[in-house]
């Protein structure tokens, strides 16, 4: 094969790898908040080393996975969640983008800033969430894997950077109280502990952005991945 053809070949899987990742990570974001969880576990890999790491805490392996977007989340088509569900809003966009593919397209790792919106119904753990509005920003740090031709989740890693009712400033945030609609049930504690705007500290920066790398081995063990 002529070198420069096969360096084309090679930028284009990369580019489209970085669209496919993309357009997943869109794909998770808009089901998570429409509650449409049933279309979430295809987005993720099969694999016994997946993680999902939220402030509240961690989820291992795609059972783990799955056993949170299917019975603590819970699909809207079924009855009960829906009951459950009623008066939630919960809205995050992605922003900031920084995605990096490695050079033997077999993973990819991306982090975004994440701000977004969040009002809970009379099913909320706690009293003061119900009926409120709240700002929720987060940072999201993602590894992807190809699995069957497909890019698909790995890690995912969420960190709280605070929320705050919508009329106040962030500055005037209270403690995390964890997952607001039921007890979650986790596998593990989160690796970070959450905490509050404090005005002699720096803000977590968490981890690095993600850069150019040739294999996962050379970064692992990823966003998340403690097991």
């Amino acid at each position: 094969m002529d070198k420069n053809f096969e360096q084309l070949v090679h930028q284009y899987e990369r580019d489209k790898a970085i669209h496919d990742c993309e357009n997943v990570i869109g794909r998770l974001f808009y089901y998570t908040a429409t509650f449409m969880t049933d279309e979430i576990m295809p987005l993720w890999a099969e694999r016994s080393d997946c993680t999902l790491e939220f402030p509240f805490g961690c989820y291992d392996g795609i059972d783990g996975v799955r056993r949170f977007y299917t019975q603590i989340m819970g699909d809207r088509s079924e009855p009960m969640t829906y009951e459950r569900i009623r008066g939630v809003m919960n809205i995050s966009t992605l922003d900031t983008e920084v995605i990096e593919v490695a050079e033997d397209r077999k993973t990819a790792r991306g982090m975004w800033f994440s701000p977004g919106i969040e009002t809970y119904g009379k099913s909320a753990r706690f009293e003061e969430f119900v009926g409120r509005g709240f700002w929720a920003w987060y940072k999201v740090y993602a590894d992807f894997i190809l699995e069957e031709g497909e890019w698909r989740l790995w890690h995912l890693q969420y960190r709280l950077v605070f929320r705050t009712d919508y009329h106040q400033s962030w500055t005037e945030t209270g403690d995390y109280k964890g997952y607001i609609l039921k007890d979650p049930a986790c596998d593990r504690k989160p690796s970070v502990k959450t905490t509050r705007y404090d005005i002699n500290a720096m803000m977590d920066p968490g981890p690095d952005a993600p850069v150019p790398y040739h294999s996962f081995d050379e970064v692992a063990p990823g966003y998340g991945y403690v097991i």
